[in-house]
């Protein structure tokens, strides 16, 4: 027997039912379960109530009341998610379940800007104590931080700390002050994912991230807000989540059942996955995938970056690469000792390279610079290439002022690098604003009534509270805390634990596995076994071991109908290692579907 509950109500579902359901990993496709399109009598007067609201309705788009759905055949739960309305007529209504990352999915289309939910509001507290709480704490203990950043444009640093020296006890000691006018808050990643889900109707259950370095990376950014959702100009939830995926190869996985999200880092999919044996299999049969796409660890990788100075340092071009000079040191110390030392004279042309962490250096005069360290992964013979829309931060060396009243101290600043934003896009407004005819007639004409909303690029860096730099000053040293953001912060830096986005590392420490699965072949099967599986687990069937795809399903009035179907993959195992983690290696997230667009699951 078949079972559809809406908002609680028992449906009355047609005769002739033959219904597909079909249950997705979103590990490989981003999809969860859905059905296909069910169509419902409204002649009876159970139906007729549940749906009489339509009458108000011109469209499907105008039906913004999401209501509670669960399918039930044969006493197993198939759908638990929400009601999709594909259409009506004055005796039928049509609709869909989606369920899981589905029903995520249809929530946030392609094109729900976050600027368009309420993710509530940053408390930027007016006092020094105040504000220096978010700068020694650092997520999950606060949302944001007030990191100094640079604005270009103008010059002016935002979230401004100066550092007085006093001398106390015989020594030379320093506190923080707020030197500044304005302090914008700069969200912390995780912070921000868990409140855009919150805002959809979604608590984060749990989040990997949180438990690596990804933890303490912000956005740096200038937009003159406490709103959260405005600090993302033009972003809608899916480009956000998607570059998120991107970075840090991770997957947002949903359980509408309790309205909860999990952030799983996919090298660590399944690693308590149950291995199932599945029954009564009566036909099995092999299918080679014509098209094979390369992952991230077989595909070019790159940052989008701008066209700028420091992006030209970071990212050095083919053409100097061609005619740099390398030569390779043990240490940093060598390497330092080298190119900064006088009597070499070969140093402006070469290109250094420290071989215990792979950084790569230039001389710059009387100091060694780093550069290259945003350098592209290139890989022999890969033709898909990933562009990653989370920009690192440029930086710049600014004067950190030390004020002091005692005549004993004699140090005035040091130099240290700090974010800083090109703001392009502020100049050009200002240079047009003058021209824009502001009467009813000119709005009309110049469209500026229905202006769409631009999309900033969005910057990023780590930050894990306060750092140290010491100073040897005339009478008395030095240790300063001060805030120093970073992209690239080798551990012991600052007297930090230090965290790099420097592609290499990021695909060493989330991208690297230990377990593949083949995708190059699709494995199709025929069961008779009468559960209800979560794809997202481990099966084993005719002794072998597989992950699953996909399963369909078809449901009767009656109940499930026929045999299942399920599309899987071989699972290579390597027993020789120990803490095993499975990883694609030969397959983009195959997505046999498209986004639920417009109310409608467009599969393919």
């Amino acid at each position: 027997m078949t079972e559809l509950y809406i908002d609680g109500t028992a449906v009355v579902l047609p005769d002739n039912m033959n219904l597909a359901v079909k249950r997705e990993n979103p590990f490989f496709t981003k999809n969860g379960e859905y059905t296909y399109e069910l169509t419902l009598s409204l002649d009876n007067p159970v139906n007729a109530t549940l749906y009489k609201h339509l009458n108000r309705f011109n469209s499907v788009s105008e039906i913004k009341t999401k209501r509670k759905v669960i399918l039930i055949a044969d006493n197993r739960e198939y759908c638990n998610g929400t009601e999709i309305i594909t259409g009506w007529t004055a005796n039928a209504v049509s609709l869909q379940i989606a369920s899981g990352n589905s029903e995520l999915n249809y929530f946030i289309g392609s094109d729900l800007l976050i600027s368009s939910l309420d993710l509530g509001s940053a408390t930027v507290p007016t006092s020094t104590a105040g504000r220096l709480t978010y700068i020694e704490k650092t997520y999950p203990d606060v949302d944001f931080c007030l990191t100094p950043v640079l604005n270009e444009g103008n010059e002016e640093i935002i979230n401004k700390w100066d550092v007085e020296a006093y001398i106390e006890g015989g020594a030379t000691k320093c506190r923080l002050t707020a030197g500044g006018e304005k302090y914008i808050a700069q969200p912390f990643l995780c912070a921000i994912i868990k409140k855009i889900c919150k805002a959809i109707g979604y608590d984060i259950k749990s989040n990997q991230l949180e438990q690596t370095d990804m933890a303490s990376v912000y956005f740096t950014h200038l937009v003159d807000t406490v709103q959260y959702a405005q600090m993302f100009p033009g972003w809608t939830v899916k480009d956000l989540f998607e570059e998120i995926e991107k970075l840090n190869n991770v997957s947002f996985f949903i359980n509408s059942k309790e309205r909860s999200v999990q952030v799983i880092i996919n090298t660590n999919f399944y690693a308590e996955a149950k291995l199932i044996s599945i029954k009564n299999v009566i036909d099995t049969y092999q299918v080679e995938m014509e098209e094979q796409a390369e992952t991230f660890q077989e595909s070019n990788v790159s940052y989008d970056l701008p066209e700028q100075t420091y992006y030209s340092f970071a990212r050095l071009k083919k053409g100097i690469l061609n005619k740099a000079e390398r030569k390779n040191f043990s240490d940093y110390s060598s390497l330092k000792s080298y190119m900064e030392g006088r009597t070499n004279t070969d140093t402006s042309k070469i290109l250094a390279l420290n071989l215990s962490d792979g950084r790569e250096y230039v001389s710059g005069g009387r100091s060694v610079k780093k550069v290259n360290f945003l350098k592209n992964i290139e890989i022999e013979g890969a033709t898909n290439n990933i562009e990653l829309h989370l920009i690192p931060v440029s930086f710049q060396t600014i004067d950190i002022a030390i004020n002091h009243t005692d005549s004993t101290i004699h140090i005035d600043g040091i130099g240290e690098p700090m974010p800083c934003i090109t703001t392009q896009d502020v100049k050009e407004e200002e240079e047009t604003e003058e021209e824009v005819d502001n009467s009813l007639y000119g709005l009309i004409t110049a469209n500026e009534s229905e202006k769409e909303e631009s999309k900033k690029e969005l910057f990023i860096a780590f930050y894990q509270g306060l750092g140290e730099v010491g100073i040897d000053g005339r009478n008395y040293p030095l240790t300063i805390k001060y805030p120093f953001p970073f992209i690239d912060c080798p551990a012991g830096d600052y007297k930090l634990p230090g965290a790099s986005l420097m592609l290499s590392e990021i695909k060493e420490n989330y991208y690297n596995g230990a377990y593949n699965i083949d995708s190059s072949k699709e494995v199709k099967i025929t069961s008779y076994d009468a559960n209800v599986y979560d794809p997202r687990s481990v099966f084993e069937i005719r002794n072998k071991q597989y992950v699953c795809k996909e399963m369909e399903y078809t449901l009767s009035k009656d109940g499930r109908k026929k045999a299942w179907k399920g599309t899987f993959y071989s699972l290579k195992t390597e027993k020789s290692q120990e803490n095993p983690q499975w990883i694609l290696t030969d397959g983009r997230w195959r997505d046999t579907g498209r986004w639920l667009d417009n109310g409608r699951w467009m599969d393919e």
